[in-house]
């Protein structure tokens, strides 16, 4: 595909014109057509061919996969950038295997980094509130480790963009969630469990509304934030890890719940391709769970 010709005539139904909004705008479409190459993660740390992952470049004039690092993306990103006239520089922090670009607009620069803490890469794909895409000076900064970014003056700025790209829709997914954990607490449960496996339903049927957008990476992802922002107020002691199944021909996300007794869910796709999660035992999670040793040292790590 020739993603190069593809934004530009998205770009031109628009209307955009200022270099701003047009960064911002081939920010969120690449969010949205691309996915997170999660195999990077199923090889040695630092090793060959994490590595050649990591060094892959995807041609913006004939895009052959659609999965990306954070490296494959800057690079992505910052020829996009230049492509539409933007000046843009790519960054990498090879002592921590990540890249981001930084945009120059005026006097003023911005930092786009899509894939930090996997925070935006999952925003897109539900609609939330982008953290990751913002100016960046020496007294932004300091506002931001405050937590004072609302002092920034760019939350408004960023909402009109937003809404000129069609990326906000009369309300961002935050304040839904928001809405819909008012309405979880506001009812009367027989127990703390009962509350727990409602949080569930809730949250899978959110990632399955989404399904064809999102993988089941970007989807544990978006399970484990949901998880911390349903729950936490509970203080339940959650742990959880990315393992393959016994075939090794798909991944499951073990979450185990230490709030009353030691519990274990299950997150993967069912053979619809829906997601789904559910309870299991340790001897069901054993069975299933790879072969290889370091994968069920991982689990027994989780269940003991």
């Amino acid at each position: 595909m020739n993603l190069l010709k593809k934004l530009y005539e998205e770009k031109e139904l628009l209307n955009l014109t200022d270099e701003l909004t047009i960064a911002r705008f081939l920010y969120i479409r690449t969010g949205e057509i691309f996915k997170y190459n999660k195999t990077f993660f199923t090889y040695r740390s630092g090793g060959k061919k994490q590595r050649k992952i990591f060094n892959e470049k995807i041609n913006i004039y004939d895009v052959q996969s659609f999965r990306f690092v954070c490296a494959s993306w800057a690079k992505m990103f910052e020829a996009l950038l230049k492509a539409f006239g933007i000046s843009a520089e790519y960054v990498e922090l090879d002592n921590f295997w990540h890249a981001y670009v930084l945009i120059y607009i005026g006097k003023k620069v911005y930092i786009a980094d899509i894939t930090t803490g996997f925070e935006d890469i999952v925003n897109i794909k539900f609609g939330l509130q982008l953290c990751n895409f913002y100016e960046t000076s020496i007294f932004k900064r300091l506002l931001r480790n405050l937590n004072l970014y609302f002092l920034c003056g760019e939350q408004k700025a960023m909402l009109e963009i937003d809404k000129k790209l069609k990326y906000y829709k009369g309300i961002y997914t935050d304040e839904v969630l928001d809405m819909i954990k008012k309405e979880i607490y506001s009812v009367s449960y027989e127990n703390d469990s009962k509350l727990i496996e409602r949080v569930f339903e809730v949250v899978t049927l959110i990632i399955n509304i989404e399904r064809p957008n999102i993988d089941f990476f970007t989807g544990s992802k978006f399970l484990n934030k949901m998880l911390v922002f349903f729950l936490d107020d509970l203080k339940i002691y959650r742990k959880h890890s990315t393992v393959y199944n016994k075939q090794r021909n798909k991944f499951m996300e073990v979450i185990v719940s230490t709030y009353c007794d030691l519990e274990i869910f299950l997150y993967e796709k069912d053979k619809k391709g829906y997601f789904k999660f559910g309870k299991v035992s340790r001897e069901e999670i054993k069975d299933r769970t790879d072969n290889y040793k370091w994968q069920h040292e991982k689990v027994l790590r989780l269940i003991r």
